[in-house]
């Protein structure tokens, strides 16, 4: 048997029919005797992480090689459709016309109220992704929810590619776990390989790799949210502090006949990026919580907060250095107010020079700068608060050493010395020092305050109605519970009395 098929495959003319021939002949009058099965099995918690994505405003497509019944039936069972999903056809569509006719009729008929989950096919995806790409995306985009089935490796990098490059510039995450999702992957912005039972090819390829897909939903909602705040957070705060730290600088031109004279020393702008504001803007970077695990978890709504850059949009932007204007402002007339008229109250009948007034600029700068990080850090550890307080105490020991040592020929530091142990010679200066921080923080601290009450009340009232979903479906449960254990009782009686 093994010869006749040889030759029927080395046939020159009509090998396949030969080839079928044979097998016809091989497969017939043969005995059932078992059957094997591979289970598909969805992974654990895929229904519930899906729902949280969606719960956080992110727009799920699913892309996959499976038939119509299939996919559609996968995407019930995982919570990507749901009860009041209404489901859109688009499949078998193989002419334009009849395709643009479909397409427009879907698109008069869509209601903004109603919940839609589009359902398209490969051949279908053809015809659409050349001739009406832009149609299609905009009946998908206000979808619920897309399943794209019997699609090619290359059909899903198209779709991605599709998605990617619309006007609102959305960002997209391609998540795979086969060989035929390598292209997908590839295209989309962030590629995430799931290692499952059908190799590491797509983890090979990807940006990001997980042992299972349910991982996603902390990644995601939770460190996703983490790392964003603080790369904002940190990206604002360096234009804010060098706001703060060289508007002075500009403003002191003013009163100096606009000459090449710095209000400051030279140590304070080669040292203030480097060591004096540093450390804590750093700590912020590495382990700064806005918000607790659980509570991101829980209320994945919250995730909408960071959605479209939104705390790296103009209006952060200008909050952020409206603020760091604020701030130097303050600090700059506060100090030349105190220092107006010979009136910083210095011993012997001192005046304040240039090296004081700048002294004092750069202290109060340092304590407004170093305090804002801790206005705006919600997670206190012990790496952070050693870092706000070696900054301080680094910065106290480094102008003791050098306005208090002559460093020449090393250094001509005969401007600056003893100009910092000046400054705690006047009891004003400290003063208004204190007070000018405490001016220049306060709407800081405000602002922070309105923010904290917000997201309590936004997280508070999300508890009530979860907790008032969970009480309703419990007290539901226990009503037919009650129900069915009064009849089951009475018939027991019934049966007893008869008997």
């Amino acid at each position: 048997m093994a010869k006749d098929i040889l030759e029927a495959k080395q046939v020159l003319e009509n090998r396949e029919s030969a080839v079928r021939k044979m097998m016809d002949e091989i497969e017939k009058d043969l005995e059932l005797v078992g059957a094997t099965g591979v289970e598909d099995l969805l992974q654990e918690g895929v229904s519930t992480t899906l729902q949280a994505m969606h719960q956080a405003g992110i727009k799920i497509w699913v892309l996959t090689g499976d038939k119509v019944e299939t996919a559609v039936s996968i995407a019930h069972s995982c919570g990507h459709f749901n009860s009041s999903t209404a489901v859109i056809y688009l499949t078998a569509l193989t002419d334009l016309q009849k395709s643009k006719t479909k397409l427009q009729e879907i698109k008069s008929q869509m209601i903004s109220t109603v919940n839609y989950g589009l359902v398209v096919d490969g051949t279908t995806l053809i015809l659409v992704l050349e001739h009406l790409a832009k149609e299609f995306y905009h009946i998908a985009s206000k979808c619920h929810a897309v399943t794209c089935c019997r699609m090619s490796p290359k059909q899903k990098a198209q779709v991605v590619q599709l998605v990617k490059h619309q006007p609102s510039r959305p960002m997209c995450a391609a998540i795979g776990d086969g060989a035929n999702d390598v292209s997908m992957i590839q295209e989309a912005h962030v590629g995430i390989g799931i290692m499952g039972k059908e190799g590491r090819q797509a983890v090979q390829c990807a940006d990001f790799a997980f042992s299972q897909f349910r991982f996603l939903q902390k990644a995601l909602l939770v460190h996703g949210h983490w790392y964003y705040i603080r790369v904002a957070t940190f990206v604002h705060y360096n234009f804010y502090k060098n706001v703060v730290f060289n508007t002075p600088i500009f403003l002191y031109t003013m009163w100096s006949a606009f000459s090449t004279q710095s209000v400051y020393e030279s140590l304070a702008l080669t040292f203030f990026n480097i060591s004096m504001t540093t450390l804590p803007i750093m700590a912020y970077g590495l382990f700064e919580q806005y918000l607790p695990s659980s509570v991101l978890q829980q209320q994945p709504h919250l995730y909408k907060e960071i959605t479209r850059n939104k705390k790296m949009g103009w209006k952060e932007f200008f909050k952020w250095n409206g603020l760091g204007l604020y701030h130097s402002l303050i600090m700059y007339f506060g100090v030349i107010a105190v220092c107006w008229g010979d009136t910083a109250g210095l011993p012997n009948g001192q005046t304040v020079d240039l090296t004081v007034f700048g002294m004092t600029l750069v202290s109060i700068c340092v304590c407004i700068v170093n305090f804002k990080i801790i206005v705006e850090t919600r997670f206190f550890c012990g790496l952070y608060n050693w870092s706000v307080l070696l900054t301080l105490l680094s910065y106290a020991a480094l102008y003791l050493f050098y306005s208090g040592v002559i460093l020449y020929p090393v250094i001509q530091n005969y401007s600056v010395y003893w100009s910092y142990y000046r400054t705690f010679e006047c009891p004003t200066l400290l003063l208004a020092g204190m007070l000018i921080v405490l001016v220049a923080l306060t709407p800081d601290v405000i602002l922070r305050a309105i923010d904290d009450i917000k997201h309590s009340q936004t997280i508070s009232y999300s508890s009530k109605i979860s907790s008032a979903i969970k009480l309703k479906s419990y007290s539901y449960i226990n009503e037919d519970f009650v129900e069915e254990e009064s009849d089951r009782r009475k018939t027991l009686t019934e049966n007893s009395s008869l008997a």
